[in-house]
């Protein structure tokens, strides 16, 4: 999840602790540099965006969840950007699926 912070942007992420990493250090950690943006459609307003920064602030710190649990102690990637979502805007940005073990 993409948010400005002091005029510069930086990804919201679930890699260690919940935290946010500067966007540029970020793609260098993709591959080749690649990466893809997907956007709510029709957007945000300014208040939604700020529900959302707001909401984020309460998952940070929180460890990573190596089990995929669906708890509020720890996080994994999909999972915070998920409840953030949910519990800013009321908003569901995917469906939820169990991770089936293989």
């Amino acid at each position: 999840m993409l948010v400005i912070r002091n005029k510069k942007p930086y990804v919201f992420e679930a890699v260690g602790p919940v935290k946010y990493t500067p966007l540029k250090q970020w793609i260098a950690h993709g591959e080749k540099g690649k990466y893809v943006v997907r956007r709510v459609e029709g957007g945000l307003s300014v208040e939604q965006q700020q529900k959302l920064a707001q909401t984020a602030k309460r998952y940070l710190g929180k460890p990573y969840d190596f089990s995929f649990s669906w708890s509020d102690d720890r996080q994994y990637c999909s999972e915070v950007v998920w409840k953030v979502y949910q519990n800013a805007l009321g908003m569901r940005v995917g469906e939820q699926q169990k991770l089936k073990r293989v």
